[in-house]
């Protein structure tokens, strides 16, 4: 997949860096992080938190970076 920050960096370990898959790996990485900070706070139920960390598990397996 094309970098969405390509344009910005001509060094391929950069271009890599900043690719799209590394971007929602990161986004995915937070919300995990927000879910589990969350609940342990009584934010959310841990049920939730526990079905949020199964989205994003399964969003990893289905599109590895």
């Amino acid at each position: 997949m094309e970098s969405l920050f390509e344009s910005l960096f001509y060094k391929a370990e950069v271009n890599k860096l900043f690719s799209a898959e590394a971007y929602l790996e990161a986004m995915l990485r937070f919300e995990a992080t927000l879910a589990q900070a969350q609940a342990e706070q009584g934010m959310i139920p841990k049920l939730l938190l526990t079905a949020s960390l199964v989205v994003v598990l399964w969003i990893t397996l289905i599109f590895p970076a």
